[in-house]
């Protein structure tokens, strides 16, 4: 597979006015905005209907030739080709900057929090695999909400929390309903409390074999920080896939029917997002260009729209997503690819987040993680557009704060490195 390879001889363009990425600590203060270089008077439309506000974004508020700059090398570099173990990164699922500039990595290929300097430099490591106190079997996120770290294991179905420098506070499980899916840790609001999903599904055969294409319908839940169940906020769309059921089967004294089966991407598949901050949950269907944002008790607060088609999907586009399903070479992918459906439109677009000043970050959308140009629409906390921010190719953004942008890419070689870029306000 190709990886993805930066070009260290440019800049790369931030026209935007804010910086900002997942909010790490839901209770931060907003950063001072530079009114006189945006005008949103002319690009964005606001009105109300029935109590919702709706926000559309026709233009960006920024003003010609006024921008931001990402260095083009890296202030800190995390990961090694080769090198001692603690520099050695596999599976990294999250990271996150620290209020004394360190930076904290949950690099789950060895069960671990790795900590670092503001330079980078390896302070220490917490946790090992295992099932006890502070252990940890598939880390997938982390939150950080004051003081206090929450890690997320999806492999034990349960939150850990810690000390912002490491040390070990307790564990808890979420609350799961009977006749229920498990609930899944997915975010954190500003006052600690759990935004967790439970993934349901609606289907439709599409071949005489059984191969099926699956609509995902997570209902969101809010726990509080000792796992208990608050209420529900609602039930959205969550992603699209197709698999089929290769086995069924029984278990002794249970009149139950199992199944085994194998499910994946389908072309274009829509996949929605859904971001805890502060006292909302924001969520995007990505089946058009909208963003629904919520209250705690899942009351509808504003709608944002831009009035934009979804990119179609063109001849050239089938060939390219049929290369990438039969990239791995397996069986089922071979036998399955003649029977795929395309649409005749891409999603409106990709990731959904939510910066620290409450900027929302919209990435376009790429079909495999190499080929993503990273090119994100901002709009400010409002709804209104800002402009458009371009970051290095085919990286996973974890952060990005008043002044650095914070994630992981791979090298030629394939290894994993976490790193941190300056923002240059112009």
């Amino acid at each position: 597979m190709r990886r993805p390879q930066l070009n260290h001889g440019s800049f790369f363009v931030v026209t935007l006015l804010l910086s900002g990425c997942i909010d790490r600590n839901p209770q931060s203060e907003p950063a001072v905005q530079i009114a006189s270089r945006m005008d949103c008077s002319i690009g964005s439309v606001m009105h109300d209907s029935s109590g919702i506000s709706i926000v559309e974004s026709l233009k960006p508020c920024w003003s010609e030739g006024y921008g931001w700059i990402l260095e083009p090398n890296p202030v800190v570099t995390i990961g090694v080709e080769d090198g001692p173990d603690e520099y050695s990164l596999y599976q990294v699922r999250d990271a996150l900057v620290l209020p004394n500039g360190g930076i904290v990595i949950a690099n789950e290929g060895s069960d671990q929090l790795r900590y670092y300097s503001s330079s980078g430099r390896f302070r220490y490591a917490v946790g090992t695999d295992g099932y006890g106190p502070g252990e940890f079997k598939m880390m997938s996120k982390i939150w950080l909400v004051a003081d206090t770290l929450y890690v997320y294991d999806f492999g034990q179905d349960r939150i850990s929390f810690f000390t912002s420098n490491g040390a070990y506070i307790r564990t808890v499980m979420l609350h799961r309903e009977p006749n229920s899916s498990t609930p899944h840790a997915i975010g954190v609001f500003s006052d600690g409390s759990i935004l967790a999903e439970s993934a349901d599904m609606e289907h439709r055969d599409i071949s005489d074999g059984g191969f099926s294409y699956r609509r995902f319908v997570s209902t969101y839940k809010r726990h509080s920080s000792d796992g208990d169940l608050i209420g529900s906020i609602g039930s959205f769309f969550n992603g699209d896939a197709v698999s089929e059921i290769i086995e069924t089967y029984t278990i002794p004294n249970d009149k139950r029917v199992y199944s085994k089966g194998l499910v994946a991407s389908p072309p274009y598949g829509r996949r929605g997002s859904t971001i805890a901050f502060r006292n909302n949950l924001y969520h995007g269907s990505s089946e058009f260009w909208e963003i629904q944002v919520f209250d705690l008790v899942g009351d509808l607060q504003r709608i944002i729209r831009r009035p934009v088609p979804n990119p179609p999907v063109s001849s050239r586009d089938k060939d390219v997503f049929r290369e990438y399903w039969l990239e791995d070479g397996d069986d089922w992918s071979r036998r399955r690819v003649d029977e795929l459906e395309y649409p005749d439109t891409k999603p409106a677009y990709g990731t959904v987040l939510v910066d620290q000043v409450g900027n929302i970050w919209v990435a376009e959308y790429e079909m495999r993680r190499e080929d993503r140009r990273a090119m994100w629409t901002v709009l400010d906390s409002v709804g209104r557009m800002l402009g458009n921010v371009s970051m290095p190719k085919g990286g996973v953004i974890f952060e990005i704060g008043n002044d650095y942008v914070l994630g992981v890419w791979r090298t030629e070689m394939d290894v994993e490195q976490v790193k941190k870029y300056r923002i240059v306000k112009e």
